[in-house]
């Protein structure tokens, strides 16, 4: 996770609701795996992990609308191995009406605004008004490349591409593989919509693809192959320069002076920039008749 640009240092130290997604869905699909994979001792133990997963998912519905992935995942999971009996229990519908309660926020404020962000969400995937095209899927998938880097997208979906081939034969990988498909698919598809959907909102489906990967890599040094160090080594070696390199270019604009063409359109370092400094800035107030209105003079 922390050799991707777009899991180890975006989402992982920029302030976006991606951030506690990623965490919910993590801790939901842990203990998810413990009810699945780990023969209980005990019915209170099943009890407790339950209500972990539905506190977890219902952190990650109040941090973003992926969240709706999880259940469609875990779905997909128990029917494709014959284990909807899970279900049997009350504790399963227990953690879902947790999860339920915990969204209610989301819902009453969209009842309260004309259902303002549930209309602009599902406005991105209507493709009436663009028609269908291939530019923007191929766009998309260069984007999500730039996002994870390359030298790590790639075994990414290797990893992801040999659970699929293994498929039921190995239930684990095909957990992992189900919460990851659900972003991964529709959001990429959705582009030959003629929609230019964002890069990274395949996050969470990579989230579910890291612990395939390290698990063929941990295969690979247990058989006493060496490349998987280098490789590790020399991809914390390129996160770390351009983690630099964008760093000294928010602090000091080094890139915009020496190649300011690049930039024409603006320096989106600039994004990154505090506000603290407007304490010192001229700030005034303008009194019109009917409101007042701050400004800052620059």
């Amino acid at each position: 996770l922390n050799l991707t640009g777009l899991l180890g240092y975006a989402h992982g130290s920029w302030i976006v609701p991606d951030g506690p997604l990623l965490c919910a869905l993590a801790v939901a699909a842990d203990a998810l795996a413990m009810l699945i994979f780990v023969p209980a001792m005990d019915r209170r133990r099943d009890g407790w992990y339950w209500l972990i997963v539905g506190a977890a998912a219902g952190a990650a519905g109040l941090s973003k609308y992926h969240a709706i992935f999880l259940p469609l995942g875990v779905l997909g999971f128990l029917a494709t191995t014959q284990r909807l009996a899970l279900l049997r229990s009350p504790w399963p519908w227990l953690a879902g009406a947790i999860a339920a309660a915990m969204c209610v926020p989301v819902v009453t404020w969209n009842m309260a605004h004309d259902w303002a962000s549930f209309r602009f969400q599902l406005g991105r995937a209507d493709t009436r008004s663009t028609g269908w095209s291939i530019e923007p899927f191929l766009q998309n998938v260069a984007g999500q490349m730039g996002y994870i880097l390359p030298w790590v997208w790639g075994p990414l979906l290797w990893a992801g591409g040999h659970a699929a081939r293994r498929g039921l034969r190995d239930e684990r990988r095909w957990f992992l593989l189900c919460l990851a498909a659900g972003p991964l698919v529709v959001f990429t598809l959705v582009t030959l919509g003629g929609r230019r959907a964002l890069p990274h909102w395949q996050g969470p489906g990579y989230l579910f693809l890291a612990p395939l990967l390290g698990a063929a890599l941990d295969e690979r040094l247990r058989h006493g192959a060496s490349w998987p160090y280098r490789w590790m080594r020399q991809s914390a070696i390129a996160v770390c320069a351009l983690a630099t390199l964008l760093v000294t270019q928010t602090r000091f604009g080094w890139i915009t002076r020496l190649a300011p063409s690049l930039f024409r359109r603006g320096d989106p370092s600039h994004e990154a920039l505090a506000w603290t400094a407007l304490r010192s800035a001229a700030i005034g107030t303008l009194r019109p008749a009917d409101a007042r209105v701050s400004f800052i003079a620059t």
